[in-house]
């Protein structure tokens, strides 16, 4: 039984560590950072912006070549509907200094191009996935906007908990506050 019992306390031991290496590294990403005395400001996560850097930094990743800034203009300015014209060579200079500066990509020596890192391909991956297949589908079901959910299970499940909460508030006689 302690043979047992020590082990499963290992395994949250673990899981706990890895839950604090998960956080450092949202946290380097999303956070502002000061890197070699440059204030460099965080790529958060719910910028339209940053999704469309990181779905073009997905299809960056099989090109041994690395790619050019313009590349990364063209497809950035795409995947966010927008004219060539409307995003400007400036703006993409930023960005790419800003995922440099966290580490999400490098520059390839001897030349303008620059390639996705290791900590940039998993983040990149990472963060578009969650994006297009938790958080997109999840809140279309929450407020009922997604008529392929069968049965609108996260919004089903969401309307038995605000009851629930009711049901308790009115046995305990008070009154829930609109949230």
């Amino acid at each position: 039984m302690g043979v047992a019992a020590h082990g499963r306390l290992l395994d949250v031991e673990i899981l706990r560590q890895e839950g604090l290496l998960a956080e450092g590294v949202f946290d380097q990403v999303t956070q502002r950072q000061i890197v070699a005395g440059q204030a460099v400001p965080g790529v958060h996560f719910d910028h339209a912006r940053v999704h469309a850097l990181f779905q073009v930094l997905c299809l960056c990743l099989t090109r041994p070549e690395g790619f050019r800034k313009a590349s990364m203009r063209d497809g950035v300015a795409q995947a966010l509907g927008l004219a060539l014209d409307d995003d400007t060579p400036g703006r993409m200079t930023y960005d790419l200094r800003r995922l440099r500066l966290h580490g999400l990509i490098e520059r390839m020596a001897h030349s303008h191009r620059s390639q996705v890192t290791e900590l940039g391909r998993r983040v990149a991956l990472f963060f578009t996935k969650v994006h297009r297949r938790i958080l997109r589908p999840g809140l279309s079901q929450l407020f009922d906007g997604c008529p392929k959910a069968p049965n609108h299970a996260v919004a089903t499940a969401l309307r038995r908990l605000d009851q629930a909460r009711s049901n308790l508030l009115d046995a305990a006689k008070l009154t829930p506050c609109k949230i």
